[in-house]
């Protein structure tokens, strides 16, 4: 059994049951009249944007063949999405202080479903906005019910007590038990009333001010102790934004660096530039222009536990420029959270990066959650990436191998050159390595070592066997 993984840092979000909105920071007084929203590590959840709300009610649609519980649940409700550990891309879904269910793309469908939490079931079957079959007996996972077609894929599974004890999916002659809830927590209970994000800024003005005044202050303070020139690493994502403003109302206008990889995709270049004329910045460019386009012909594609495009596209290219221009060192100020990963969670204030030691690194929002972050941004209306608003949760190098395939369906969707581009690759090495057409849909290239991961994917594929010397042994013949 894989040991879970322990966050070493972990956020808080509470919800005021009177306004039915969240609260970023509530004052001393106030804290226990608030919940805390119930939220799988580190519980960094973000807002809801539009293409969220149309993803919600399509697999809403999907699931129950009617869109009754995205209005009762989340229609003009401000929502949140944390995302959750998952074989590929899932978010638990909040409003009115709950975790309603679980949105998550299903690779092999190629649609987003919505799985229903205790709390959703329990809500649904109550108000009688889903079907539901009853079982007899104690419910197991893989059960079969024998009941008449519902209409529907999924289905909430109640005892003769008439308790919700679980969810089932639409089989041959009946359903066939997919969850069964051993947790079986109280609702919170709210105001039910309709929010926007305007209520939740207005609200959450003295929480922002205060986030914002302690970043200010830390930054003052390092660069009062390290009067070095300032250097913001800027990547056209929001975390960088945020850095990068803070860094404006602290110590002045800074220098934009900015690491072109050449994997970037086009709004994310043009942000870069925006963003540097509206601030009046000297921008200033570490590129590695076609390097991994020539590499990846030798090496093959990066995994996860295979990153050698990180070295080549990123560091080299930094440690060059940054050399080049500030040898005798520079404040560099990065957009850094310990909620992204727990290798971040573990890093301290301040860093030197052994590649490049002679800059001193800090991140002002090292403690920000993604909620934070983005009210921010939208208080003080900055010109974020627009990528964000089409679905993108994380920005960086289009064919990342730490990307999920729901987000690969994006770029193809948005930029389907240069998926096209990739998939040319893909396909090269896929003939070399003699693997099977899943090898690309499925996205197995993502690893080269018998990942956990990549074991779970491929054992839907029938007769196909992972072996992983062989492929590295293929990789190293011209």
């Amino acid at each position: 059994m894989v040991p879970r993984r322990i966050w070493p840092k972990t956020t808080k979000i509470y919800w005021d049951p009177d306004y039915d909105i969240p609260v970023i920071k509530p004052r001393h007084e106030q804290v226990d009249l608030f919940y805390v929203i119930r939220l799988t590590e580190p519980g960094d959840a973000r807002p809801g944007f539009p293409r969220d709300y149309e993803r919600l009610r399509r697999s809403i649609v999907y699931e129950f063949g009617t869109d009754k519980l995205y209005k009762e649940l989340f229609e003009n409700r401000f929502i949140l999405l944390n995302k959750v550990p998952h074989w590929d891309q899932m978010w638990e879904v909040i409003s009115s202080g709950n975790v309603w269910g679980q949105l998550y793309y299903d690779p092999f469908s190629t649609v987003w479903r919505f799985r229903l939490t205790y709390s959703g079931a329990y809500y649904a079957y109550a108000n009688g906005v889903v079907e539901s079959v009853m079982i007899d007996e104690k419910p197991r996972k893989g059960y079969h019910i024998a009941s008449k077609d519902r209409g529907t894929r999924q289905v909430v599974v109640v005892d003769k007590q008439g308790e919700v004890v679980g969810l089932a999916e639409k089989a041959d002659k009946g359903y066939i038990v997919t969850k069964v809830f051993r947790a079986r927590k109280p609702l919170v209970e709210t105001s039910n009333r309709r929010s926007n994000l305007e209520d939740v800024l207005k609200y959450n003005e003295e929480g922002l001010e205060q986030y914002k005044n302690s970043s200010v202050k830390f930054l003052r303070k390092l660069h009062d102790r390290h009067p070095l020139p300032i250097v913001v690493s800027y990547s056209g994502g929001k975390d960088s934004l945020v850095a990068l403003h803070l860094t404006l109302e602290a110590l002045g206008e800074p220098i934009l660096l900015f690491n072109d990889t050449g994997l970037e995709m086009p709004d994310t270049v043009r942000n870069v530039e925006l963003v540097a004329e509206k601030y009046g910045l000297r921008l200033v460019k570490a590129e590695a222009r076609d390097t991994f386009w020539k590499a990846v012909w030798s090496y093959g594609p990066p995994g996860k536990d295979y990153r050698w495009c990180c070295k080549i596209a990123k560091l080299i290219p930094i440690a060059r420029v940054s050399r080049a221009k500030w040898s005798s060192g520079a404040l560099n100020i990065v957009g850094q959270r310990a909620y992204e990963s727990i290798d971040r969670a573990k890093s301290p204030a301040i860093w030197r990066n052994r590649w490049i030691p002679h800059l001193l690194s800090t991140s002002p929002i090292q403690e920000w959650n993604q909620l934070v972050e983005w009210l921010y941004i939208l208080k003080y209306k900055l010109p974020y990436n627009p990528l964000y608003d089409v679905g993108f949760e994380r920005l960086g190098c289009y064919m990342c191998p730490a990307s999920t395939l729901a987000e690969f369906s994006e770029v193809e969707r948005i930029c389907p050159n240069l998926w096209s581009k990739w998939l040319t690759v893909l396909e090269y090495w896929r003939e070399k390595l003699n693997c099977p057409a899943e090898w690309i849909k499925l996205g197995l290239w993502r690893w080269l070592t018998p990942a956990v991961a990549k074991h779970r994917i491929a054992k839907q594929l029938k007769g196909y066997v992972i072996d992983w010397k062989a492929e590295y042994r293929a990789r190293l013949i011209e």
